[in-house]
């Protein structure tokens, strides 16, 4: 069995007794693969682990989400960055771990000439740098425009969506037509690609397009139940409901004949409402129509460090 003695965690540069701390948690927690110390990590911080043997760390981490847009796609979810890693303390005898966990993009408004992407989340090792893990940030939803690129491309209103630009951290961002009545494509997520939106012959039969799903972590001491990085939907000038969030807080789109926002994806720590991402999913933020002045807002990410005991 792999022995680690944790000597301290720190957040915003203090130290705390047993990870007592804001942004990280100590937490035991037991499945199949063992037993784990479960630390979390809502906001930046750090731990650094005292190694008295080889020891075995599974590392979740997931970038922030991008924002929606007014008139337009959804956000892209946060990359998806699931890495076992060993530490021997033949090589260091100890390791500090730094967590800089990435903000949402905030919704873009029509005063905005740019799509509003999520940040990076980064994991590094002092020791062993070599390890450093980095999910980038989901492409934030196009306005009248293409959707933004990011480790999942942001959804468009009338124009391609935006590219996954990072490997196998997400998906791309959902197509919209160019032609006939407003309607938004999803942002894509970290499991799937965003959904087209469609036009009919009429504004009630519009459809705006939904959030790509995100994906469930697979690692040993880390819930599998739970989805990250969720696309968000796009806006609907219809009254359609198929404009929905990606499961791992993906936010819904604005349905404008209804004025209500489609139902967020569920998965991750917290459900989107009302147009924004589940806070700490990576969720990707909803397309909005004008009554809100912006589309939703993207979610920070997170990340999730278990410790094999």
């Amino acid at each position: 069995m792999s022995l680690c003695r944790l000597s301290s965690v720190s957040a915003h540069g203090k130290a705390f007794k047993n990870a007592a701390a804001s942004g990280a948690s100590g937490v035991p927690f037991s499945d199949a693969t063992g037993d784990y110390l479960q630390y979390t990590f809502l906001a930046s911080g750090g731990l650094t682990l005292n190694l008295s043997a080889v020891t075995t760390v599974n590392i979740l981490a997931i970038g922030g989400g991008g924002g929606g847009a007014l008139y337009g796609g959804g956000g892209g979810g946060g990359g998806f960055v699931q890495q076992q890693i060993t530490l021997d303390p033949a090589v260091a005898g100890s390791e500090t771990i730094t967590v800089v966990v990435g903000a949402g993009g905030l919704g873009r408004s029509s005063n905005d000439t740019n799509n509003n992407p999520g940040a990076a989340t980064t994991v590094s090792f002092q020791n062993n740098p070599s390890k450093n893990l980095t999910a980038y940030g989901g492409g934030g939803g196009g306005a009248q425009g293409q959707g933004g690129n990011g480790a999942s491309g942001g959804g468009s209103m009338q124009k391609p969506g935006g590219s996954a630009i990072y490997g196998a951290q997400g998906y791309g961002g959902g197509n919209s037509p160019n032609v006939g009545w407003i309607s938004g494509s999803g942002g894509g997520g970290a499991g799937a690609a965003g959904g087209a939106s469609t036009t009919g012959g009429s504004q009630a039969t519009t459809v705006g397009g939904y959030g790509g799903d995100g994906r469930q972590c697979t690692l040993g001491g880390i819930s599998n139940a739970l989805y990250w990085g969720g696309g968000g939907a796009g806006v609907c000038q219809g009254s359609n409901t198929s404009n929905v969030g990606g499961k791992g807080g993906g936010a819904g789109g604005y349905r404008l004949l209804n004025a209500v926002w489609s139902a967020g994806g569920t998965g991750g720590l917290n459900t989107a409402t009302n147009g924004n991402a589940g806070a700490n999913t990576g969720g990707g933020g909803g397309g909005n129509w004008g009554s809100g002045g912006r589309g939703g807002n993207g979610a920070a990410g997170i990340v999730i460090i278990a410790v094999k005991q």
